[in-house]
């Protein structure tokens, strides 16, 4: 193996750049996006100033999101921490010696791959929102007057659980929906709950979880939401139960 030219070339990948009034340095991190991310070191002597160039942001933009919160997100996500952020976005560190150099860009990029990881997390979950926003919005389009939104409902073990939907429909019979998202807690809650008011086997209650197959779910996980009721996804309510989802 030729370790002189594997050498050669990993420092010419990773040479640092001169980008006035940075220096900008590649590293070995790696963005969700796959893009390597890249650390800017201003200053000189004995004094710098390291920072992501504002990476961690650019990814949550690249991601599509049109928001104005990022910078606050990022903010909120490093308080209490020696890293900062500045109305760009860019997280930096400040008062940093030649010595303490290598392992500030090291920590920056870390920084900015988890805070990345944080910005699309949050983004995921804003548009879990988006999803259940627009069924509560169809929901009360369709049934009006007999829908109730957190409404309570008493299960076969005598406990009252709370549910997103409770449709009292024409035939005296009633709906009881919940919508989830994947996440664990959200699952978990969804098929217990309705597992209990199943075991009560009441024949004018039907049951369904709705959830939007858009988002990031493991086959799995669906087949989990089938315990406790009928998983039925957003984009096919109209065929299953009469609710358009146009």
């Amino acid at each position: 193996m030729d370790v002189e030219k594997i050498t050669r070339e990993i420092l010419a990948w990773g040479e640092p750049k001169f980008f006035d009034p940075y220096i900008i340095v590649p590293t070995f991190s790696v963005y969700p996006s796959n893009s390597a991310v890249q650390v800017f070191v201003e200053g000189g002597r004995d004094n710098f100033v390291v920072s992501d160039g504002g990476g961690a942001l650019q990814t949550l933009l690249g991601a599509g999101y049109m928001g104005n919160s990022g910078v606050k997100l990022i903010q909120d996500f490093l308080r209490g921490m020696e890293r900062k952020v500045d109305h760009d976005g860019w997280i930096y560190v400040s008062g940093v010696t030649l010595n303490e150099l290598t392992s500030a860009i090291a920590i920056v990029a870390q920084v900015s791959r988890e805070t990345a990881d944080m910005l699309l997390r949050k983004f995921k979950q804003s548009k879990n929102f988006d999803f259940r926003h627009d069924l509560d919005l169809k929901l009360e389009r369709i049934y009006h007057g007999n829908l109730k939104k957190k409404g309570h409902f008493v299960g076969n073990s005598n406990k009252e659980h709370t549910f997103d939907y409770l449709i009292r429909e024409n035939d005296n019979k009633i709906m009881i929906i919940d919508a989830v998202v994947p996440d664990a807690a959200s699952v978990n809650a969804a098929v217990v709950s309705h597992m209990d008011v199943r075991a009560a086997k009441r024949p004018n209650v039907r049951q369904f979880i709705v959830y939007d197959q858009g988002q990031d779910w493991k086959a799995s996980d669906v087949a989990l939401l089938t315990l406790g009721a009928p998983a039925v996804s957003f984009q096919n309510l109209d065929s299953l139960f009469g609710i358009s989802a146009e």
